[in-house]
């Protein structure tokens, strides 16, 4: 007994020793103010370089991106890497844009079982795991954790947050509550071993302490570590023209980084489903899409919501297509809570909801080096491989434009196509060579968790009147996202939009320019519904049914339906 209790206590010394020696070289490992401002400007400039939208920020915001000495300073004087992580973060987040984002090397992340949202205005408990559901119930009100009130954590978290609109962002600070991503959120790693937790339940304050959970690597200090290199989760798309290929990575439009958003990019939906709601497609993690059908007044109405704009079996959506033409009378299309994907998707489902074909999006490149080389690249394998004589020319007239913005002063291409060489978009045809896309009433619905992609078929949709969109305004992320390393000290990356995103036709919001872009702006509902108004996690979402089947009904019977925030084209 001696002998084992004198091994364990050598063992606990062993162990002081090693963190005291990890904490003194922390203190020791920490950026210079030179090394940080070396790595602030590599920063700036990455976003002088390449990013889309610096002039729109200028002109919309009121923020640019390239007066930097103010941040420069703030960058010196930071007393630790850890706060100087926070300002990178802050720097990008102030653009606005759910795109881009600052990210450090690490897969640390800390939680608490539990999930918050904004409901009504306030924070509120959506999510509640098994292990505390007999302390923690849906639809408690969080005041405070860890003794800091609630407001001031969503408004310090806000900073680090760079979504163009303002319910999202909030929606996504109040995620971070409870969940908490280093990549993202500088000061994760930071959390006591135990939270204390108030909530108010009807008149009553609660108070809970449960442990917070922690998984990975915090990283404290700008070490010796690799620089990160972070890979598109899409994967290579099926169906893409091989001459294609090496301009993939410019038609990824997709969020910044996982949103930790109840239901975000899930099969299943958010809302709870009608009674006589019969599943078709969703029951399996592994079905493309969630779908089924559900009646409304003697009325078939089929749902099918898109989770993402990843890969997708076209093949199956193509069956389900002409099962709703055949078997129902209007179709609810969701794209709520969903971080978006491949450009090229967006036209490839589109084309499912026509019959004449429609006239898509554009995209103006931000060119740099890279980008003249894939639009190269294109040309000389469209060459090799035989394309077709007109796709060769339009393939040239696309290289000379990225030729000719290369040589400007940051210069940008004309709108080209997001996917492809035309913007103008056939019908899908069957073996005959008849269309058979679906034809009847359409209503998509849309929320500020609708990112990127999601956006670009919205706005797609609502330019070519298929749809009346239903819900709140989207994101406002409108370009498609790469990755860069940024920083030789820091070896931190960095993921911004290098093109915008331009639609067919200009769109007056206000607080904003008018604009054919979709960055800040988002798409508009034509009616607008706010779920998160309507439901609640403790007295559920009749409410937002019963506004839904109105406007439903309403698009059945033909009844013309304004756009009522004010987006107007022009």
């Amino acid at each position: 007994m001696g002998g084992k209790g004198e091994h364990g206590t050598a063992m606990n010394t062993i162990k002081m020793i090693v963190l005291l020696i990890f904490l003194h070289s922390a203190a020791f490992a920490q950026l210079s103010p030179t090394q940080k401002r070396v790595d602030f400007e590599q920063l700036a400039g990455l976003f002088a370089k390449r990013y889309a939208f610096v002039e729109w920020k200028a002109e919309a915001l009121g923020v640019n991106a390239l007066t930097i000495e103010n941040w420069l300073a703030r960058a010196e004087r930071t007393e630790s890497d850890r706060e100087y992580f926070a300002l990178c973060a802050e720097y990008v987040a102030q653009l606005q844009d759910g795109h881009a984002a600052f990210l450090l090397p690490t897969n640390f992340r800390a939680w608490l079982p539990f999930g918050v949202d904004i409901y009504q205005g306030k924070p509120v408990i959506d999510q509640v795991s098994r292990t505390v559901a007999d302390q923690i119930l849906p639809g408690d009100e969080l005041v405070s954790l860890d003794g800091e009130d609630v407001d001031s954590l969503l408004q310090r978290f806000e900073l680090v947050i760079g979504d163009g609109n303002p319910r999202s962002r909030r929606r996504v600070a109040a995620s971070f509550l409870t969940n908490r991503p280093q990549a993202l959120l500088p000061e994760a790693s930071q959390v006591p071993a135990t939270a204390t937790v108030v909530v108010r339940r009807g008149s009553l304050e609660l108070t809970f302490h449960l442990p917070w959970e922690r998984e990975g690597t915090p990283y404290e200090f700008a070490g010796p570590v690799a620089t990160p290199r972070l890979e598109s989760n899409t994967g290579t798309l099926e169906g893409l023209p091989e001459y294609l290929r090496p301009r993939e990575s410019l038609m990824l439009y997709r969020s910044a980084l996982d949103r930790y958003v109840r239901n975000m990019g899930t099969l299943r939906p958010a809302y709870q489903l009608p009674s006589d709601f019969r599943l078709r497609l969703g029951g399996l993690q592994s079905d493309p899409f969630f779908s089924g059908v559900f009646e409304h007044q003697g009325r078939r109405v089929g749902l099918l919501r898109i989770p993402n704009f990843n890969n997708m079996a076209l093949r199956d959506l193509d069956l389900e297509i002409r099962f709703f033409e055949d078997n129902t009378d209007a179709l609810l299309v969701d794209v709520t809570r969903n971080p978006g994907g491949s450009g090229c998707l967006v036209e490839w489902i589109a084309q499912r909801f026509t019959r004449t074909g429609f006239q898509s999006l554009g995209a103006s490149f931000r060119v740099t080096w890279d980008v003249l080389g894939a639009f190269e690249s294109s040309l000389q394998r469209a060459l090799i491989l035989g394309a077709p004589p007109d796709v060769v020319a339009e393939l040239e007239r696309q290289y000379s434009s990225a030729q000719a913005a290369y040589r400007a002063p940051r210069g940008f291409t004309e709108p080209l196509p997001i996917c492809g060489t035309s913007r103008n978009i056939a019908p899908v045809m069957d073996r005959s060579g008849q269309p058979f896309g679906y034809t009847k009433p359409v209503v998509l619905l849309i929320d500020e968790m609708s990112y990127s992609s999601a956006e670009l078929f919205a706005a797609l949709l609502q330019d070519n009147g298929r749809a009346i969109l239903v819900g709140m305004r989207t994101n406002g992320a409108g370009g498609a996202v790469a990755s860069h390393p940024v920083g030789h000290y820091t070896e931190a990356s960095a993921r911004l939009p290098q093109t915008i995103a331009v639609r067919t036709r200009e769109i007056a919001v206000p607080g904003f320019p008018v604009t054919t872009y979709i960055e800040n702006v988002g798409v508009q509902p034509d009616v607008e519904l706010d779920y998160m108004e309507l439901a609640h996690p403790a007295t559920g979402d009749q409410e937002f049914w019963k506004a839904l089947r109105s406007v439903i009904d309403n698009t059945i019977n033909g009844v013309a339906l304004g756009q009522s925030l004010g987006a107007q084209p022009r």
